[in-house]
């Protein structure tokens, strides 16, 4: 098992995010890179998202908020179809037996917010 801060998790999550980034229907290319892929991520989050939605919550809860609402950007079926804990298992490298330490709801909760740090850091800490 990973910690979710070493080097070979952060890859891994960076590389989750660019396979499960599509901007086709937004009449842009898929960017090959993390970091532009972060940002394009970024600028839609804040437009379709941070921009219009007036409560009084932190971007990364808003962020969590809208891979909830399955964004055309972000494959976020994981809260839906697929396991969580078998793309967060996945990203950590975990074994059967670690896997079974967390809920869906745990992995989920997880995985939104691993995904949501990779790209605040890749957008340098700054949202829109």
């Amino acid at each position: 098992m990973l910690r979710t801060n070493c080097r070979t998790a952060l890859k891994n999550i960076r590389n989750y995010i660019v396979d499960n980034s599509n901007f086709d229907s937004y009449g842009i290319e898929t960017p090959a890179s993390f970091k532009d892929c972060a940002v394009q991520l970024m600028h839609i989050f804040y437009d379709e998202k941070a921009k219009w939605d007036k409560r009084r919550m932190s971007y990364q809860d808003l962020f969590v908020d809208w891979l909830q609402g399955l964004p055309s950007a972000f494959d976020s079926l994981y809260y839906y179809n697929r396991s969580a804990v078998n793309d967060l298992g996945d990203i950590l490298e975990e074994t059967e037996a670690e896997r079974n330490k967390y809920t869906e709801a745990e992995a989920e909760k997880m995985l939104s917010y691993l995904i949501w740090r990779e790209i605040y850091k890749a957008c340098e800490y700054t949202v829109k």
